[in-house]
């Protein structure tokens, strides 16, 4: 439901992550095609079928649904109220603290911290050479930044509700830090496993 000043608006249709499925088998086949001859083999599947499975929930948890009006519905709406109506913006950092002191937002922040942990072990695999702690902190926050703006837009032209908060990327970009340090741990416990995944993976 989209809400604008006291009005809300109801749309035709609610999109789900599996209309993203095409998407990321496409992403896929282009990991697929830049892997070499040697690569192609059932041990890259440890790491594809995992990381094709995040994006999915991924876009699951901060993409979708997507709201979709049919009919003339949206543009007549945006024509009587214009754009940005909506106004979903948080850019207070403190307002963590405050939050935190209740069961849902202790659970908002653990989730928020663990969001991209698997997006920056993964990318660590697929390009060894970003796994490194100024490039686990830039995947996660540039990640957070670009999902965090894609929401903003979506709300702006009503397909979404979804709210734009600093500390998201406050709290992505910690779990971009603790993935590095997981990835430091697994390589001194497990190296022949990590340069395995590596290899594979790059």
């Amino acid at each position: 439901m989209i809400k604008i000043g006291d009005k809300y608006f109801m749309p035709n249709l609610l999109l789900k992550p599996l209309v993203a499925l095409p998407v990321i088998l496409f992403i896929w086949l282009i990991i697929l095609i830049n892997k070499k001859k040697h690569q192609k083999a059932i041990v890259s599947l440890i790491l594809d079928i995992p990381f094709m499975l995040y994006i999915y929930l991924l876009l699951g948890q901060t993409i979708f649904p997507i709201a979709v009006f049919l009919n003339g519905k949206l543009p007549n709406i945006i024509s009587k109220y214009g754009i940005g109506r909506q106004y979903f913006i948080q850019l207070n950092p403190m307002a963590i603290f405050k939050y935190s002191m209740t069961y849902y937002g202790f659970i908002n922040i653990v989730g928020n911290v663990i969001l991209l942990v698997p997006l920056v072990i993964f990318i660590s695999f697929y390009w060894p050479q970003l796994n490194n702690f100024k490039s686990a902190v830039q995947i996660a926050f540039f990640g957070s930044l670009t999902i965090e703006l894609i929401q903003l837009v979506m709300n702006l032209f009503y397909i979404s509700n979804r709210l734009f908060d600093v500390d998201d990327l406050i709290l992505n970009t910690l779990g971009g830090i603790i993935a590095f340090f997981i990835l430091k741990i697994f390589k001194r416990i497990f190296p022949n496993i990590f340069n395995v995944l590596s290899t594979e993976g790059a």
